[in-house]
């Protein structure tokens, strides 16, 4: 997606919704345009983050190269998001001969590339400020990497040598945040492991498994959660990450009596 392209989505929706809207930016290779587009998306247009794309042939998501963007986003409130390409991209550890395969084996393993990269490299450590979140790839992965990089980090804490931290802790200060599937029956225990306050939803609306419509009544009709949940996954949280300030009665009775509802 090239910097053009993105920008005339952005305005369209803007002027279309009145809405704030995330900006993808790509390219964050190309350090000083990626950081004046980003300027120009959040100061001009009202964009609330930035977001990335997990793969990147020759090196992760959060290679040293890469800092004086995150820095920058750091240093204005910009929340950094993280997603994946659902197509072949971790290409030497595995092919397959259909989509079904490949699109299986894309985002959960490159977000647990990503996240493996943001929390071992310090950078959160670097940067107090930043906001990230790793999105659309459910969020039953946590739990289990939380403990695993826990026990790595255990033997070999001289490889990440910024940390002042298990990698768990920062995964729970509340300044890292994983969007979760609506129907994602793992969801009920995450809770036990991460911090509730920065869990997200995500419709993946308009992608063809995004299960659209149906994606917030999904969420919103379950059983197995309270309703206290529910309002901090629809409205809570993601208003935090991206520190936005809005009024749940601006947005209509339906989506006022949902995120009014307590235990």
């Amino acid at each position: 997606m090239t910097f053009t392209a993105t920008m005339e989505a952005l305005e369209n929706v803007r002027r279309s919704t009145n809405m704030s809207c995330e900006f993808f930016v790509e390219a964050v290779a190309y350090q000083q345009a990626a950081i004046e587009e980003m300027e120009r998306a959040v100061g001009k247009l009202g964009a609330v983050g930035v977001m990335i794309n997990t793969f990147d042939r020759n090196r992760n998501v959060a290679d040293k190269a890469f800092w004086p963007f995150y820095e920058e986003c750091a240093r204005q409130g910009v929340a950094v998001a993280f997603h994946a390409s659902g197509t072949d991209t971790i290409d030497v550890l595995g092919h397959f001969d259909n989509f079904l395969a490949i699109h299986t084996l894309s985002h959960a393993p490159e977000q647990l590339i990503a996240c493996t990269a943001v929390i071992y490299s310090g950078l959160l450590e670097k940067y107090q400020d930043l906001r990230v979140a790793f999105l659309e790839a459910g969020i039953g992965w946590v739990p289990f990497w939380m403990e695993h990089m826990d026990e790595e980090y255990e033997f070999r804490p001289f490889e990440a040598p910024l940390l002042t931290a298990k990698p768990s802790e920062y995964m729970a200060r509340g300044r890292v945040f994983v969007s979760c599937e609506p129907e994602e029956k793992t969801l009920r225990y995450v809770p036990d492991f991460f911090p509730e306050d920065n869990i997200l939803y995500a419709s993946d609306y308009p992608h063809w498994d995004g299960n659209f419509p149906e994606t917030v009544s999904t969420l919103a009709n379950r059983t197995d959660i309270g309703d206290t949940l529910k309002r901090k996954i629809f409205f809570d949280n993601p208003v935090r990450l991206y520190g936005m300030k809005l009024d749940p009665a601006e947005y209509g009775a339906g989506r006022e009596a949902l995120v009014a509802g307590v235990d």
